[in-house]
């Protein structure tokens, strides 16, 4: 992958639910994330990699809710499938524009192959 100005990142929902409200939660979500400036996903900083992963994690926040998080592992994922997490205290680097909150996917529509899981159909 070259140089790119969006990203299209994945939350990955495991778990399970112990509050009705929260069945169905597990699953994929894509996110798109919009740059601010071009960038090489083999060439990320971990402090971009950090801001990237605040921003899908919030923008699958601002959209899912979820009554007892504790039920479940979140996870953000680059295209690549490659996990990425949230730093502490982590100096925002001004790479994100915006995350637009596309919903919940099948698992087979992923570009990467989920690790514990047969790899995607065609």
């Amino acid at each position: 992958m070259g140089n790119v100005n969006k990203l299209d990142c994945y939350v990955e929902v495991t778990g399970e639910a112990s509050e009705a409200d929260d069945e169905g939660v597990q699953g994929v979500y894509h996110i798109e994330v919009y740059l601010d400036r071009q960038v090489t996903l083999d060439e990320l900083t971990s402090n971009e990699k950090s801001e990237i992963a605040t921003a899908v994690l919030d923008s699958f926040h601002d959209k899912q809710g979820i009554s007892v998080l504790d039920d479940f592992t979140i996870s953000a994922r680059l295209p690549n499938g490659s996990v990425i997490a949230e730093g502490d205290d982590v100096p925002a680097t001004g790479l994100i524009q915006r995350a637009v909150h596309l919903g919940q996917i099948n698992e087979s529509d992923l570009p990467f192959e989920l690790p514990g899981r047969p790899t995607p159909g065609p």
